[in-house]
């Protein structure tokens, strides 16, 4: 009688809607318009489903001298020059991640980028998002002793950091061997295959992440996030289409986290 559990079904709504009905499963960001090309207009040059058949497909190219040993080069996603200035997909849809916009080491940790193309973009500033602050709002006004958050990635489980690792260590560590008997082993597998309680990310604290925010500025003591789909470091092989394959590059076409 003394508890009680908040549902929040999202915070990203307008770009959930934008997810689900255009097939761009890549967005993290909202979709507050700017001009990333600096010609007057806004995101009038995005991904798209150029080939019809409703997803936004993405390109990981590798350098491929060593067949043995691709190296990964960088990433692009499926789209025409919109605007003809002879580039493609250079003033896309998208704005702040806002998984990077709270004011807990915001700009100071790890996992960000200056860029606003980027997909981790931070922000102009700390709660610069009406997303954001109308979580902050929410939050000030309640105490949490442990908050869940959905996020797409890879299947796993994070918790907060500080300098010297995990935060709380015995306590995350507890929730792991928990979570071993309830969750698929990938959720668990990069603590377990560690084999120790204090997993080493001194340098792994999240700016201006949601958790890290919970945890310094609104002491939750346990604010955990659950990745539950697919980037590069996660995939099955055989989950991407070989496009091209030489003796100077690999680019492989991922269609869909959701496969």
């Amino acid at each position: 009688d003394n508890q009680e559990i908040y549902v929040i079904p999202a915070l990203n709504l307008d770009s959930l809607d934008l997810v689900v009905n255009e097939g761009n499963h890549w967005l993290r960001k909202n979709l507050r318009s700017f001009d990333d090309d600096h010609d007057g207009f806004f995101d009038e040059d995005r991904a798209e489903d150029v080939s019809g058949d409703g997803i936004v497909s993405s390109f990981d190219v590798f350098d491929n001298t060593n067949p043995s040993n691709p190296i990964y080069l960088y990433t692009y996603y499926e789209g025409i020059d919109n605007d003809l200035d002879g580039q493609v997909n250079e003033d896309d849809v998208g704005y702040t991640d806002l998984n990077r916009n709270y004011d807990s080491y915001w700009r100071d940790g790890g996992g960000w980028s200056p860029d606003t193309m980027s997909q981790i973009y931070p922000g102009p500033s700390p709660f610069s998002e009406p997303e954001t602050r109308a979580f902050r709002d929410f939050a000030l006004n309640h105490s949490f002793g442990m908050a869940y958050s959905l996020h797409s990635g890879i299947n796993a489980t994070f918790f907060v950091d500080d300098e010297y690792g995990w935060a709380e260590s015995a306590l995350y560590w507890n929730m792991v061997q928990d979570y071993i008997k309830i969750l698929p082993p990938s959720y668990t597998e990069v603590y377990t295959g560690y084999g120790q309680e204090q997993y080493p990310a001194a340098s792994a604290i999240l700016a201006g992440g949601c958790d890290t925010w919970l945890y310094f500025e609104r002491d939750c003591l346990a604010p955990i996030t659950f990745e539950l789909y697919r980037n590069y470091s996660s995939i099955a092989p055989g989950a991407e289409t070989v496009l091209v394959e030489n003796s100077t590059h690999l680019i492989l076409e991922w269609k869909s986290i959701y496969d």
